[in-house]
């Protein structure tokens, strides 16, 4: 089976699909990721960092710590770097790059079997981003024999009491 995961940032494969990942690379499946975001915002408030050396870096810096990070995940996965689809747009500008990266990801995914990624109510720009990405490709290109598989990652994601009406409705 052909899967395309999407990843709003680099480290959202393995929090979010990541489980469900692994049995599908032991059943040996055509696995592509499509990594949208180059992560560069990780640090930006500050707050978050654990050393000088971090505080220090520039967000090129990051932007560059977190690809190759995503680089070795796929390494330390054992997938393809041919199927890893690196669209490296700015983190947290995530729907100013929607139609862009709409085009790209139509070239990718065509003839996808199987399309994963993240759900339509999240409070994080990137991650409602990448479900905007994937939903207008796939509709544009009319992928109606393709099986949707939709995660979310809890930090996200807005409950709300339609909540599951959100999680499972989409219509292509």
């Amino acid at each position: 089976m052909k899967i395309y995961i999407f990843e709003p940032h680099p480290d959202d494969l393995l929090f979010g699909p990541g489980p469900i990942l692994l049995d599908w690379i032991k059943e040996d499946h055509e696995i592509h990721i499509i990594t949208v975001t180059d992560g560069r915002a990780c640090y930006r408030s500050g707050q978050d960092t654990y050393s000088d050396d971090v505080a220090e870096m520039t967000e090129d810096d990051v932007a560059e710590m977190r690809i190759n990070e995503a680089k070795q995940t796929i390494d330390f996965l054992g997938l393809s770097h041919d199927n890893h689809h690196l669209l490296k747009f700015h983190d947290a500008d995530g729907q100013k790059y929607v139609p862009e990266a709409t085009e790209k990801v139509k070239l990718l995914i065509r003839g996808a079997e199987r399309l994963v990624f993240p759900s339509d109510n999240n409070s994080h720009i990137d991650h409602q981003a990448t479900h905007d990405i994937a939903i207008n490709a796939a509709k544009e290109l009319k992928l109606q024999d393709t099986e949707y598989l939709i995660y979310a990652i809890p930090a996200y994601v807005r409950f709300s009491d339609d909540s599951i009406q959100k999680q499972f409705s989409i219509k292509i």
